[in-house]
Order: structure tokens, then C-alpha cells, then sequence
């Protein structure tokens, strides 16, 4: 599943706990390399959980792709 705003709040604790549960989650989020690092290392740590920067104003930004895997 693609939870969004997983780096704080319910959106991290969706992520968390479904991850827990065994469902595999897609943790979108913005600065997932900058201003979210810590967060991002810490959900990606977790079994389960993929982070992806999430920028929907860039053409560069990946994350639709990268969440239906196809590749670029």
C-alpha cells in the first residue's frame, strides 16, 4: 500500500504499524534526503517499508513509477 506524509503524524504511524502487521507499505514523503533523513532511515529500516521522496511538482521525482515498479 502508498501511505503519504510518513514522515510525522498518522501518516508515520499507518506506516509503522501496518508494516508491523506485515503489509507491505510504500512511505511517500517530502525531503526524504534533506530535512526528513533521519525519519526516512529509520522507516526504511523497519521490514517491509520502501521510502520514496515524494515531489509531486517535479518531472523528475519517480515515486509513480517506482511505486507500480515499472522502470525509467
Amino acid at each position: 500500500m502508498f501511505i503519504t506524509g510518513t514522515s510525522t503524524g498518522f501518516g508515520k504511524l499507518m506506516t509503522t504499524t501496518l508494516a508491523a502487521a506485515g503489509h507491505t507499505v510504500v512511505a511517500g514523503m517530502r525531503g526524504a534526503t534533506t530535512k526528513n533523513a533521519a525519519v526516512a532511515s529509520k522507516l526504511s529500516a523497519l521490514p517491509n517499508v520502501e521510502v520514496v521522496e515524494l515531489d509531486v511538482t517535479s518531472d523528475e521525482s519517480d515515486w509513480l513509477c517506482r511505486l507500480s515498479r515499472c522502470s525509467m
